[in-house]
């Protein structure tokens, strides 16, 4: 099952701005003393061309690569682009899609445009931080909620900015974003466990 979030869209942002607001979340959702630098790009999914091994130092897997290519707007807007937020320097990534209609299966009585937020890589600790950060920081941007389908990263299918991150945010103050990262991977299993225990006991 994909692991992913959405915020629905109520006008525009530069992409800079964007960029911004993610790390100021992140500096938040794990509590750093410091914040991360994000920087964001247009990617696709091409075929592996033969003899092929690595692409921009990601090893390939299997018969796709990721390939990065220049911005086409400077402004996050509904089209058919798949952006990729990352911290400078990391090679994990959160790829978002502008989507028309209902994100998950959540009914809606009019057209409206959400982002949908994905952790495309292997699901580290720190790709699902920054997925938090990025919907987290476009929530509060834009005045709508996080929704979480699964739920996975909190109890909650849908709530606030400001709820969202009382939801999911650790305690530091960190310095390494890795670090606090783990340990907000260990919180999100530790609320998996809860949930099952009274599966097991019953």
């Amino acid at each position: 099952m994909s692991i992913s979030l959405s915020v629905r869209v109520s006008g525009t942002v530069e992409l800079d701005k964007g960029c911004h607001l993610i790390g100021d979340s992140l500096r938040e959702v794990l509590d750093l003393s410091f914040v991360p630098q994000i920087y964001t790009q247009e990617f696709t999914i091409r075929p592996r061309a033969s003899g092929e091994a690595f692409e921009d130092g990601i090893l390939v897997r299997d018969e796709w690569v990721r390939a990065w290519v220049p911005l086409g707007s400077q402004c996050l807007i509904p089209d058919d682009r798949s952006l990729g937020f990352c911290i400078r320097g990391e090679p994990e990534l959160v790829s978002v899609l502008t989507i028309e209609g209902e994100p998950g299966y959540r009914s809606i009585e009019e057209p409206t445009t959400f982002l949908l937020i994905n952790v495309v890589g292997d699901r580290t600790p720190l790709e699902l931080a920054l997925a938090a950060a990025v919907a987290h920081g476009f929530s509060r941007e834009f005045g709508t909620d996080v929704i979480d389908d699964w739920p996975f990263f909190s109890d909650i299918f849908d709530q606030s900015a400001n709820s969202f991150l009382n939801s999911v945010k650790i305690r530091g103050p960190f310095d390494d974003y890795r670090v606090a990262a783990d340990l907000f991977r260990r919180q999100i299993d530790e609320r998996f466990s809860r949930r099952e225990a009274p599966c097991r006991e019953a």
